[in-house]
Order: structure tokens, then sequence, then C-alpha cells
């Protein structure tokens, strides 16, 4: 029972790791290529959503700031979860059997946590954007301090 615990445990960390990479990945790529004239009207339509999104492009050193810590707390995620499943199921002293997983699972992070957001963000930026500022926000605020 515990170590299907543990497995499912390790799958879940490995999944919201999975998920941060593509959200802060997508919306890195939506944030350069939104309309910032589309978000001017908006904003001053008096669309709060555009106003959230209008004070990231006046301030780009805070939004590419937590586009980084982002994608590399989702890295981290990412790593810890295959390491921590690995290192449970095979008893390898060297760390070898890690950084083969590491390997392994590398091409799904980059398909699924890369590039597949890039390209969804990339082609509907205005909408996925707006739909995730809320949380944007939420990640600003805990990765301020």
């Amino acid at each position: 029972m515990n170590d299907t615990l543990f497995v499912m445990g390790t799958m879940l960390l490995f999944l919201l790791g999975l998920r941060l990479s593509a959200f802060f990945s997508g919306v890195e790529t939506g944030f350069y290529r939104i309309s910032v004239l589309r978000l001017n009207i908006d904003s001053q339509a008096g669309d709060k959503v555009a106003s959230r999104l209008l004070w990231f492009i006046q301030n780009p050193s805070r939004f590419v700031a937590t586009c980084l810590v982002g994608n590399n707390v989702a890295n981290y995620v990412t790593t810890l979860a295959v390491g921590l499943f690995v290192s449970q199921q095979i008893s390898d002293n060297g760390g070898y059997a890690e950084v083969f997983a590491t390997l392994a699972v590398s091409p799904i992070v980059f398909i699924c946590g890369e590039l597949l957001p890039k390209n969804l963000y990339f082609r509907a930026p205005m909408s996925l954007l707006k739909r995730d500022s809320k949380l944007f926000r939420f990640f600003y605020l805990v990765f301020c301090p």
C-alpha cells in the first residue's frame, strides 16, 4: 500500500511540475505575442484583466523574473519526482539510474511542457493570457519576495 501511494505521489508531483512548465513557457510566449494596442483599448474600456496584463507589459523585468523563477521551480519539481521515483524503485548507489531516467523523461517534458504550450499561446495569446492572468499574478506575488 505504501509503495502504491509513493508511486502515485511521485506521479502527481511529476504532473504538477509538467503543468507548471507548460504554464510558464506558454505565458512567456503569449506575453511577447500579445497586442499592446488591443490591451490599451480593453484597459481603457474598463477590462480589469487587460489592465493587469498591461501592468506586466509596463514592468517587463517583473514578468520575466516570474517566468524564470516559475520555470526553474517547475524543472526542479519534475526532476525531483523522477529522482524520487527511480531511487525508490532501483537501489543504485551511484546515482546513474536517476540521471538516465531524467534523460529518458526529458523528451516528454520538452514536448508537453515546452513545445505544445508555446505553440498554443503563439496562436491565441490574448485569450489564453486573459484566462491565466489571475494564476500568473498569484505566482508573481508568491515569487516576489
